[in-house]
């Protein structure tokens, strides 16, 4: 009999430690499983933000695209006008047919600029002695510019570096400032992460060229042409950069 219960009592134990590691297992595979839905749903949420982004992206990239686009057609006449001295800094219609000054002559000529931007509240053109050009035009000093006084038709025409509209492109960066925020870049796609890092980065320095060129313009200090052509650069490469961009095989 005690040969019995000693038997019964071992297989009870040996029943109660197969039970119990059994029952571990499957607490640990479900402990598991639960871990692995859960990573796969925050992987699929991830990815769903960065699609999201994606998407944003390519809408306000788009948008910049078009912005610049516009841009360049603007700087590229500005470029070739400043470069070939036909930028118009002032112009006087029907000069020839409203007064009687002569253009020919040269005080007379220089006594008629003097009171009209005078009367303006523009330079003072007192003792800036016109200087005759090769080509029968006038060389004047316009604040610390050197402009061209010429005749278009009836028109007094003068030229030169002057009285430039900037019209800057104003891209956006919205998209990325807020993936930042959001921690989704670490989500992306390497590549993709370069290439977009790469276009805002550009758009930076574009933002800072474009403060530059402000600041030369309103205070009149150095030359804008360098700045200008520093700028028609830069919108060419986020112009060729959006493009290429957008023409990638990702959404």
């Amino acid at each position: 009999m005690l040969r019995k219960r000693s038997a019964t009592k071992k297989n009870s134990s040996g029943w109660n430690i197969k039970t119990i590691l059994l029952e571990s297992f499957f607490i640990l595979l479900a402990v598991l499983l639960a871990l692995l839905l859960n990573e796969w749903n925050n992987d699929r949420n991830n990815q769903k933000l960065v699609n999201q982004i994606l998407e944003s992206a390519k809408q306000e990239i788009s948008e910049n695209l078009e912005i610049v686009s516009q841009t360049l057609e603007y700087r590229s006449e500005l470029l070739n006008n400043m470069r070939g001295g036909t930028n118009v800094i002032q112009r006087f219609r029907d000069f020839t047919e409203l007064t009687d000054v002569n253009f020919n002559e040269k005080e007379a000529l220089q006594a008629f600029l003097n009171e009209i931007f005078l009367s303006e509240g523009m330079l003072d053109l007192t003792g800036n002695e016109l200087i005759r050009a090769p080509d029968d035009g006038y060389w004047m000093q316009l604040h610390n510019i050197t402009a061209k006084l010429n005749l278009d038709g009836n028109d007094l025409v003068i030229y030169g570096p002057g009285n430039v509209q900037l019209r800057p492109a104003y891209v956006s960066n919205v998209v990325w400032t807020t993936a930042n925020a959001s921690n989704v870049l670490i989500h992306m796609d390497f590549n993709t992460l370069t290439e977009l890092s790469d276009i805002y980065s550009t758009q930076e320095s574009y933002s800072e060229i474009r403060l530059e060129a402000l600041n030369i313009l309103y205070s009149a200090q150095g030359s804008i042409l360098p700045v200008l052509e520093d700028m028609f650069w830069l919108e060419q490469e986020l112009k060729a950069k959006y493009t290429a961009f957008l023409d990638r095989d990702r959404f």
